[in-house]
């Protein structure tokens, strides 16, 4: 005769073997398609031991709502049909051990989200079409600390994901030749950087090449207008933002749709001799300044939101809207001073947009263009380098 506690064990073991024995061949080749071959958990890939790159299956195959009745976050709500797709995992053997030994944390709605979020997302980047491979191109000049918090690769390489394009190979084409050494602005260290990035680009960037290019630039904006001036507009191009309200990836744009309008304004200069394009996109610039920099005798324009900051550029399509007001403004500026030979611009602009204002640039139709850069000691401005010089 046996006893009820031994009865139990037996049934637990049955439970317990059913369990591990039925996982149809089917769902666990559908487990290693969308996870693609990577832990659900850690990401990490499965095909290859991390310590010495052995090749092998590494993974481990959990389940969610655990087997047997002590199994962890036990349930009997799904019965025997506990080996169904939805209630497993491909975890590699640590995450496998870490689920089942810390239930309190990894708990069957947590890992159901995980399950969920890392198959989307192997199924959104596998189909990314292949014509959209990209070359990553990172301008990160040592200006300040804060270029620091935008260096990060893995936030580049999401970026890119999220903009459906994909990175053609791990290694990137960095335009920094200067080892990180950190400049301070001035009118002869502009132009001493200009004359380095011009030389750097030529070395680096192949303009035969049809791969989308992927920028990621973080300078002072007449460095930045140098840098888009040099790519131009003839291959399809991405300008990553920094996005400073974004800690967890700051460098991707963000799917919603915000309403901006540039507006394009003038003074009514009768008599005068040079012509000035503000862009107060990020910060107002007043007229006075512009005056204390060219003298009275300036008619100045003005290219601008109704409130300027540096964080409304959360899209692409904010960046094109941007061009087309730019360019407007040029050819206003150019039908309406044909006795002028050089704008000069004053740029506060979030950072993308002077990429994008220097790619705008038209060496054969556009009138040279000296770029200004604020200068912190007396609130004023400084002439740096002339695109198209």
């Amino acid at each position: 005769m046996e006893f009820n506690g031994e009865i139990m064990a037996k049934n637990k073991k049955k439970n317990y073997e059913i369990g591990r024995t039925t996982i149809k061949d089917y769902t666990k080749f559908k487990l290693w398609a969308l996870s693609g071959g990577r832990c659900e958990i850690c990401n990490n890939l499965l095909f290859k031991d991390d310590t010495y790159g052995f090749e092998g299956n590494f993974s481990n195959i959990a389940h969610i709502i655990g087997i047997g009745d002590n199994g962890p976050r036990t349930s009997r709500e799904l019965g025997q049909d506990k080996n169904n797709f939805e209630n497993l995992m491909l975890l590699c053997t640590t995450c496998h051990h870490g689920i089942d030994t810390n239930t309190e944390f990894f708990t069957t709605g947590y890992l159901i989200r995980i399950k969920k979020e890392h198959e989307k997302r192997v199924e959104y980047l596998t189909g990314i079409d292949s014509s959209k491979e990209c070359q990553i191109v990172t301008y990160l000049l040592n200006v300040n600390e804060e270029v620091k918090q935008y260096s990060s690769q893995k936030e580049m390489l999401i970026a890119t994901a999220n903009a459906r394009i994909f990175p053609k190979q791990n290694s990137l084409i960095d335009l920094c030749d200067d080892g990180g050494t950190k400049y301070t602005p001035s009118k002869e260290a502009i132009i001493q950087k200009a004359a380095e990035l011009e030389e750097t680009f030529s070395r680096k960037i192949r303009n035969n090449s049809k791969d989308v290019l992927a920028i990621f630039a973080f300078a002072c904006q007449p460095l930045l207008f140098k840098l888009g001036s040099l790519f131009g507009d003839q291959r399809e191009t991405i300008v990553f933002q920094p996005q400073r309200n974004n800690e967890k990836n700051r460098w991707s744009f963000k799917t919603e749709e915000s309403k901006i309008e540039f507006l394009i304004s003038s003074t009514n200069k009768q008599v005068y001799d040079k012509v000035a394009l503000v862009i107060d996109l990020s910060a107002p610039i007043v007229n006075d300044r512009i005056i204390r920099a060219l003298g009275e005798s300036t008619k100045i324009y003005h290219l601008s939101v109704q409130d300027p900051n540096r964080n409304f550029v959360t899209s692409q399509l904010i960046q094109n809207r941007f061009v087309e007001s730019f360019r407007q403004c040029i050819e206003m500026i150019k039908n309406e001073n044909s006795g002028t030979d050089i704008k000069h611009i004053f740029p506060a602009m979030p950072i993308s947009l002077a990429s994008r204002a220097g790619m705008d640039f038209m060496p054969k139709a556009d009138l040279k263009w000296l770029i200004y850069e604020q200068s912190n000691k007396d609130d004023g401005f400084y002439s740096t380098i002339i695109i198209g010089g």
